[in-house]
C-alpha cells in the first residue's frame, strides 16, 4: 500500500489573493469529482500572505495521471495560474504515517513513473512538446547600425523599453551577457527574468529567460548585413501560456518583439557605447 499527494506552491500578487482562491476552489471542485481523488486543501503563509500552499491526496498514481492527462486540465488549471507570479507544481509519494506514536511504514513502489514535467502542470513528458509554441519571423527588425555596433549594444545594460520598467547589467563572462529585466504586466504590476545572451558575432545570439512570464524561453536573433543595415530574424520556443490559444500567444509575441526591435532601432540611431 502506499499514498500519493499533489502539491502545488504558489506565488500571489498583492490586490490578487481572493480572485486566486476563488479559482483555486472552483478548480478543486472539480478536481475533487475525478475517480481516485480525496480530499484537496488550499493553506496559507501566515508569514507571506501572497504565498499558498495546495496538496490533495489521490488514490494511486494512474488517478493523477489521468487526471493530468485529461482534456479540461490544461484549461482550467490556467485559470489558476493567471492569478499567479509563480507556480511549482510536484507529486509526494508517502514513506511513513504516525498517528499516537506508533510510526506505520508506508510500501511506495519500487519506482513510479515522474507525472509532471513540466511548471505549468503538464501531465506527462510526452507532453512536454506541446506546452511550448514555436515562434519563427525572417526579416522581424532592420537595424541602421552595422553588426558589430550592435553586438556592442547588447553587452550593455541599462536598454530603454515601454515594457521594462528596468533593464540592468549583471555580468559578461566568455561572450555570455547576462541581464536583469523588470517587465510590465498589462495590470501595471512588474515581474523579474534574467536574461541570459550567448553572443556570437557577427552571426547570432542565443537567449534564454529565467523568471516572469517567458520563464524557460530559448530563441535566437540572426544577423544579415545589408547595405550597410542588418536586418534580423527571430526563431525560438517559449512557454505556453495557460488559457491562451496558441494563435493568441504566437500574435504576442510577434506584437512584444516586433515593439521591442522598433525601440532598439531607435535607440542605435543616436547611441554610442560608453567609454
Amino acid at each position: 500500500m502506499y499514498e500519493i499527494f499533489t502539491n502545488g506552491r504558489w506565488e500571489v500578487e498583492p490586490g490578487n489573493e481572493e480572485a486566486f482562491i476563488e479559482a483555486w476552489s472552483e478548480f478543486a471542485a472539480w478536481a475533487s469529482a475525478r475517480p481516485g481523488a480525496g480530499t484537496l486543501r488550499l493553506v496559507r503563509d501566515v508569514r507571506a500572505p501572497g504565498r499558498f500552499v495546495s496538496f490533495g491526496q489521490w488514490d494511486d498514481a494512474n488517478a493523477v495521471r489521468a487526471w493530468k492527462s485529461s482534456a479540461e486540465f490544461k484549461e482550467r488549471i490556467g485559470r489558476v495560474v493567471s492569478h499567479t507570479t509563480d507556480f511549482e507544481p510536484t507529486e509526494l509519494v508517502g514513506l511513513r504515517k504516525v498517528r499516537g506514536g506508533a510510526v506505520e511504514p508506508l510500501s511506495p513502489p519500487a519506482e513510479i513513473e515522474p507525472i509532471h514535467a513540466a511548471k505549468n502542470g503538464t501531465a506527462n513528458p510526452e507532453e512536454e512538446e506541446a506546452m511550448s509554441v514555436h515562434y519563427k519571423k525572417d526579416g522581424i527588425a532592420t537595424f541602421d547600425a552595422s553588426t558589430e555596433k550592435i553586438f556592442q549594444y547588447m553587452s550593455a545594460g541599462e536598454h530603454p523599453h515601454a515594457s521594462f520598467k528596468s533593464h540592468r547589467l549583471v555580468g559578461v563572462s566568455d561572450n555570455v551577457v547576462t541581464a536583469k529585466v523588470e517587465v510590465y504586466h498589462p495590470d501595471g504590476s512588474t515581474s523579474e527574468t534574467i536574461v541570459e545572451q550567448r553572443l556570437d558575432p557577427p552571426k547570432r545570439i542565443e537567449t534564454t529567460m529565467s523568471g516572469g512570464a517567458f520563464d524557460g524561453a530559448r530563441f535566437t536573433h540572426t544577423y544579415r548585413a545589408l547595405d550597410g543595415q542588418t536586418k534580423v530574424d527571430l526563431e525560438g520556443d517559449f512557454p505556453a501560456m495557460p488559457g491562451m490559444s496558441e494563435a493568441d500567444e504566437l500574435k504576442m509575441i510577434d506584437d512584444f518583439f516586433s515593439r521591442i526591435f522598433a525601440e532598439d532601432t531607435a535607440t542605435l540611431r543616436t547611441w554610442s557605447p560608453a567609454e
